[in-house]
């Protein structure tokens, strides 16, 4: 999935980046990644602290106002989990649009920002076994996120910050000895960022 996700983004930079408006950014960011624990059926799986890495597409959507801007997110997740028993992994490969507005400071250096994204996103969840290879479960559907933040410019049209992202991906549900279990796709992140004006 990590091939995929690389491939994805390249391609759509590639798209776009001929076709950005003056003001565009390109952003890379990485952090931690934590999900919620699930049950399938009686044996309880704890996610271990995992990563997210992502590449974002921004344009300011008037010339008037340029606090407020539109963004192309294209994100991956993944995080270990383990039982008594079992250990796997769950990956989210994710692709949203999201509004970003940045708050008025003045001449303050750091600027603070809050977001909100809807979009897609594909859900891997692989548990390995002793009587099987690999035991998984796959959903794709919508997805959405939240977050804040604020960046320091360090260099001319360089900037350097950090957030928050709450990240909500597909649940994915199935039945596991008889029992329907499902497993919350709920994803908290702090993340470090790096942008640049194109």
């Amino acid at each position: 999935m990590k091939t995929l996700f690389t491939a994805v983004s390249i391609l759509i930079l590639a798209l776009l980046v001929p076709a950005a408006n003056a003001g565009a950014s390109l952003s890379v960011y990485g952090g931690a990644n934590w999900t919620e624990p699930f049950d399938a059926g009686k044996i309880h799986f704890e996610p271990q602290i995992g990563s997210v890495m992502g590449v974002t597409l921004g344009t300011p959507l008037t010339s008037i106002d340029s606090d407020l801007s539109g963004q192309l997110d294209v994100s991956f997740r993944q995080n270990d989990i383990e039982s008594d028993c079992f250990g796997g992994s769950d990956e989210t490969l994710g692709f949203l649009a999201n509004l970003v507005y940045r708050v008025p400071v003045g001449t303050f250096p750091l600027k603070p920002y809050v977001l909100g994204g809807v979009g897609i996103a594909r859900r891997v969840i692989e548990v390995n076994t002793p009587w099987l290879s690999t035991y998984g479960a796959t959903e794709t559907g919508f997805a959405w996120q939240v977050g804040f933040g604020a960046d320091y410019e360090i260099a001319e049209g360089v900037r350097l910050g950090a957030g928050y992202r709450r990240f909500e991906a597909p649940d994915v549900s199935r039945s596991v000895f008889g029992n329907l279990s499902t497993a919350s796709g709920g994803n908290d992140s702090v993340v470090a960022e790096i942008s640049f004006e194109l």
